[in-house]
């Protein structure tokens, strides 16, 4: 299952119950970047910028993802 997606600067961010984190071109929907948290997501993600998110997660931790080159 998905959270509601967000859109920032031409990125679509997904978060997923599974604990994945996605970033889509808006343009074209190309993968930008995948990230496994390794635990189910919770609530909308929070994107910084591009390359950024914060997210929250089942076990109250708030986590800040930031996409490697």
């Amino acid at each position: 299952m998905t959270l509601e997606p967000v859109e920032k600067g031409g990125t679509h961010f997904y978060g997923t119950r599974s604990g994945l984190l996605i970033a889509l071109n808006a343009l074209n929907g190309d993968v930008k970047w995948m990230y496994k948290t390794g635990v189910a997501l919770l609530n909308t993600v929070a994107p910084i910028d591009s390359r950024r998110v914060v997210v929250s997660n089942v076990d109250g931790e708030v986590m800040l993802v930031e996409a490697e080159d």
